[in-house]
């Protein structure tokens, strides 16, 4: 069935609308933000369905309505002032971890998508990619978590309504069983550390269960 392009689904002024244009092979979510520098200012988005147009333009809707506009700068631009801007907020070690999650993770498969567009789905997807690359689910978590904090600042800015990442569950992390050390294992331990200066520290640890290991993520990061 051949869709009207001039039928379009017009709402009351200032409300949108949407189409299906044949030209580009989509549908078509327009809205009005009014005039800057004497010329009218726009927002279009296209969309695979009726459906998808529809809640293009709800969305660019609640945050023109809430005060904003609807970001329209890219998912990978938002995100590097993103980082700039937090970063004296947070720890060293920490910003590194949002920048590593940034920039070897989420850039790379979500940057090139406005950041007013990005859908559930979209952060989905990139929960399925990290974990086909061999990712834990632990660190995919991690990321997501990043990606969270990030898109919850555009929302608190108005420069977008909701936060995509936040309807996304995160993967299920299976913890291990934690392995208590065996007799043996101390008395190898006692062996190895007898007569270091440290010695006397190393058998505080051990009597407490306080063991300090400094690992290597495989997200880049360190834990």
């Amino acid at each position: 069935m051949r869709h009207d392009v001039s039928v379009a689904r017009r709402r009351a002024r200032g409300s949108g609308s949407i189409f299906y244009d044949h030209d580009a092979r989509c549908w078509m979510a327009i809205v009005s933000l009014g005039t800057r520098d004497g010329r009218r200012v726009r927002r279009k988005v296209r969309a695979r369905s009726e459906p998808d147009a529809r809640a293009h333009l709800e969305r660019m809707l609640r945050s023109f309505r809430a005060g904003g506009a609807p970001a329209a700068e890219t998912l990978d631009e938002y995100l590097r002032h993103w980082l700039a801007d937090h970063g004296p907020n947070v720890g060293p070690r920490t910003h590194v971890s949002y920048r590593g999650h940034v920039e070897l993770h989420i850039a790379p498969l979500l940057g090139g998508i406005l950041t007013a567009r990005l859908q559930p789905g979209d952060v989905r997807r990139l929960i399925a990619d990290r974990l086909r690359a061999g990712l834990s689910p632990a660190t995919v978590g991690r990321i997501i978590t990043t990606l969270r904090i990030a898109l919850g600042q555009a929302v608190r800015d108005r420069t977008i309504p909701d936060n995509p990442a936040s309807a996304v569950r995160l993967p299920r992390v299976d913890r291990e069983p934690i392995r208590a050390a065996s007799a043996a294992d101390i008395v190898a331990l006692r062996e190895a550390v007898r007569g270091d200066e440290l010695e006397a520290l190393y058998v505080l640890l051990m009597g407490t269960g306080i063991l300090f290991l400094t690992r290597r993520r495989e997200d880049g990061t360190e834990a």
